[in-house]
């Protein structure tokens, strides 16, 4: 990993996945994948705090980041994907130090959930 740069697989080490592996230090575009599944009866409690996140993320608050969608399965309500995208490490390293993911993602989501599930990509761009 290059000096200074955060590893991402690290930065969420509040994730239950277990996971080791470990993300390149790199300054292209950074997609992160998360599975959230809430505890029961919690789901409708996390969609409204998802909804604050997804307008503030999806804001000028957030120039770092470039979409943040938060879906929810239809076969099972306590299920969701979050679709991130940011323009690079530093960004997703940003985010996370935003009050707002601090309050209500590690604050008031993360306690309401039974497990959660982070995956990075970069990008496959045409030469």
């Amino acid at each position: 990993m290059s000096p200074g740069r955060v590893n991402l697989i690290e930065a969420f080490d509040t994730y239950d996945d277990g996971s080791d592996s470990e993300m390149k230090g790199t300054d292209t575009m950074i997609v992160l994948v998360a599975n959230y599944y809430t505890q029961e009866g919690k789901d409708d409690e996390v969609a409204e705090v998802l909804k604050k996140m997804v307008a503030y993320c999806n804001s000028d608050e957030e120039p770092g980041c470039l979409q943040y969608v938060v879906n929810r399965s239809i076969e099972d309500p306590r299920k969701f994907l979050l679709f991130e995208q940011y323009v690079d490490e530093d960004a997703v390293t940003a985010h996370r130090a935003t009050d707002m993911f601090q309050e209500h993602v590690l604050g008031t989501v993360v306690p309401m959930l039974d497990h959660r599930e982070p995956h990075f990509y970069t990008v496959v761009e045409p030469d």
